[in-house]
Order: C-alpha cells, then sequence, then structure tokens
C-alpha cells in the first residue's frame, strides 16, 4: 500500500514482485554520526550470490508464493565419480541471477559430456576447468535446471 500498489486487487496481488537486497548493519555507536566509523554495512548477498548493489533485477524476488526460485535437476552417468553442485552448496537458483556451478570429480575422472536444458556446454564453450575442478555459469536462468553430465 506504502508504495502505490492496490492489495486488495487480487490480480495486482498476483501480479506484484517484491525485491530485496538485504544487509547486515553492525553498530559500534548508536549515538554515532560518522556512517563508516560507527556502522560497519555488510552486503552479504554479494558474496553469496551474484547481487549487485542498487541493482534491482539482481535482488533475491518474492511473489505471491514466496521466493521466485528455480530447482536444480542433475542427472549424472558414466562409471566415474564426481559431484556437480551450486556453488554455495544451495538445491534451488534465483530466477534472472547467474549462477555458477561447481563440478569435482575424483581419481582423476573428467567431465565426458555437459548439457544443461538442452543446450551442450562443451560444444558451446561454456565448461571451464580452473584449480582442479569444472565450473560452468547458468546465466539469468527462467525455468528449473537440468543438467545432464557424464563423467569417465
Amino acid at each position: 500500500e506504502f508504495c502505490g500498489y492496490n492489495v486488495k486487487n487480487e490480480e495486482e496481488q498476483n501480479a506484484l514482485v517484491l525485491g530485496i537486497d538485504p544487509v547486515h548493519i553492525f553498530s559500534y555507536n548508536y549515538a554515532g554520526t560518522d556512517e563508516h566509523a560507527d556502522r560497519l554495512w555488510s552486503q552479504w548477498s554479494r558474496n553469496y550470490k551474484q547481487i549487485e548493489w542498487l541493482n534491482p533485477s539482481t535482488f533475491f524476488h518474492f511473489g505471491k508464493d514466496g521466493l521466485i526460485s528455480h530447482k536444480i535437476i542433475v542427472n549424472k552417468t558414466g562409471s566415474g565419480r564426481g559431484t556437480v553442485a551450486e556453488k554455495s552448496g544451495l538445491d534451488y537458483v534465483l530466477s534472472g541471477v547467474d549462477t555458477t556451478f561447481v563440478v569435482k570429480t575424483v581419481n582423476g575422472a573428467s567431465v565426458k559430456k555437459l548439457l544443461v536444458n538442452g543446450v551442450d556446454y562443451m560444444a558451446a564453450g561454456k565448461l571451464n576447468q580452473i584449480s582442479g575442478e569444472y565450473r560452468f555459469v547458468v546465466e539469468k536462468p527462467t525455468q528449473d535446471i537440468v543438467i545432464d553430465i557424464e563423467i569417465d
């Protein structure tokens, strides 16, 4: 209501999306007037997910059913051992926010095939090997993420 939405109108309620970039504030001196010396602003969401302060398109988004997110579904094949996970260990991705995935293989196994929602990430050059692990980014997801990976 404060922002001018008619929250009593069901159509507007269903279309309403709220974006939040949470910030932890640690106060050292409540009576202080210098924001930089008296308070510490910890924008943990920048490290947690690729959320940018003052960029509402990257905020956590909530609709009438709660957090707007998508599932991660991994279908692993091959004889090699390894794991695929969202870099923060979450089992969901935020809608519209670039998400990095990490593939860790065991005992010299390697990734032979990687499809993300049917797109061949290996052919597209989107799978990178960094410091003994593989990484790839799913850009601005708008649906559940289905990862088909073969590790041998």
